[in-house]
């Protein structure tokens, strides 16, 4: 699920620079960029034979400003939200998370998917 999670954004996000999961990069000339990290949750059996393997996608909003990193995380609510990706893979709606001035001069807001493999 991960893997088809962040082909999504890096097939299809145009909007900033995408920080992927265990990967360098550099930010100190950038005014936003977004940041994925995947966690698998609880999987549940469906049945005998089926089982819902679960996931959590959170996208990392950055800028410089707070205003615009809660703009920058209702615009990737609006891209990702309810997503049908390959594999049997759905999206759900995202869920924001509190601005945080994280002390380098960038604003962060979270916003979590959860994420189901059917």
């Amino acid at each position: 699920m991960s893997a088809e999670c962040e082909k999504y954004f890096l097939d299809n996000w145009i909007s900033t620079p995408i920080h992927r999961q265990d990967t360098t990069f550099e930010y100190d000339s950038l005014d936003t960029w977004i940041a994925l990290a995947f966690n698998p949750t609880i999987n549940q059996r469906l049945g005998s034979d089926r089982i819902l393997h679960n996931g959590l996608q959170s996208v990392f909003c950055y800028h410089r400003k707070r205003i615009l990193a809660i703009k920058l995380a209702d615009e990737v609510a609006t891209f990702f939200k309810c997503k049908d990706l390959p594999y049997d893979i759905r999206v759900d709606i995202g869920q924001f998370g509190i601005p945080t001035d994280i002390d380098n001069g960038f604003w962060e807001v979270k916003v979590n998917f959860a994420v189901a493999q059917y």
